[in-house]
């Protein structure tokens, strides 16, 4: 009986002993080992912790497989026989129950080494989750990437065609023709046309129609494009500045009328007066509107007040 309950207080809570290394406090996930969850590595390190009591000087290298299978197989072993031997314990029959000590030195590293699997084994799958939460950001951070220069991409198509569409605009414009256009024009638009040996072919109504292009002629159609399109628009921009000024005085002319009938209007009621009283002299009221009108205006009014006096 007291080797019963020196048994019970060896493995419940058990004395461990030292170890080679101690083994990570963390929560334990379940009694059973995952076997799956061990990689090559930890197989090796496992099978070299459990051993390094018992072979110490073995010098044998098995498989890692066969490593794993011999370490489950003495777990289970192990805990089988722990547990009967707990059974029989608790039964209190009076069996007398003994045990060597290395056999509870391996009953308690079986235990340790169970507990030791799956902290291993929990660890490893938050690492797992972490890296593959990890993963995750990389690949949305890379996808985030993609729709930006594929929104670039789009911008570019867009602008690309906005310039394509551009470039046949300036056949809607109406253009003078030719001749008129070496006839008007001024020397500051034709006089960059004469460096091709095209000009007088041109001038005189000689256009080559032959499919083979030539760079020269080419660079010649281009250049006297140019140059239309500049004269055109020299010519609406001189048609512009003659329609603002000729706004302009006709503004001036309103106002120069405006001023006039002003003094008209003045002169008028100025007239009745002097109609209603006859006795003023007319030179005062013709001195009173020299400062208003000119001399000619000036004698006609004088022949109207005359006319009046009478």
């Amino acid at each position: 009986m007291t080797d019963d309950m020196e048994l019970e207080n060896q493995i419940l809570p058990p004395t461990i002993p030292p170890t080679p290394s101690p083994p990570p406090q963390c929560p334990i996930m379940d009694d059973k080992p995952d076997v799956k969850e061990l990689s090559f590595g930890d197989e090796l390190q496992l099978e070299k912790y459990f051993y390094s009591s018992n072979n110490e000087n073995d010098t044998e290298k098995e498989a890692p497989d066969k490593i794993m299978s011999n370490f489950m197989e003495k777990c289970h072993e192990i805990k089988n026989r722990a547990k009967e031997l707990l059974e029989k314990a608790r039964k209190k029959d009076g069996t007398e129950i003994k045990l060597d000590y290395n056999i509870k030195i391996q009953i308690i590293r079986g235990f340790i080494y169970m507990k030791r699997i799956n902290s291993e084994a929990y660890f490893r799958k938050r690492d797992e989750k972490n890296a593959k939460n990890k993963a995750k950001c990389a690949l949305t951070d890379v996808k985030h990437r993609f729709s930006e220069i594929n929104y670039r991409k789009f911008l570019l198509d867009y602008k690309l065609n906005a310039i394509k569409s551009d470039e046949p605009k300036y056949h809607k414009i109406s253009l003078a023709p030719l001749e008129e256009f070496f006839n008007t024009a001024p020397q500051e638009f034709i006089d960059p046309l004469r460096k091709y040996h095209d000009f007088d072919d041109i001038v005189n109504n000689k256009i080559k129609s032959s499919n083979n292009k030539d760079n020269n002629q080419d660079q010649f159609r281009r250049e006297l494009l140019l140059q239309r399109l500049r004269h055109e628009k020299h010519e609406r921009d001189r048609l512009e500045d003659m329609k603002i000024n000729r706004m302009k005085r006709k503004k001036e002319l309103e106002s120069k009328i405006e001023e006039k009938s002003k003094r008209v209007r003045e002169f008028n009621a100025k007239l009745k007066q002097y109609i209603k009283n006859p006795s003023k002299r007319s030179n005062e009221l013709l001195g009173s509107l020299s400062s208003s009108f000119s001399n000619t205006d000036i004698n006609d009014i004088r022949a109207v007040v005359q006319n009046s006096d009478c």
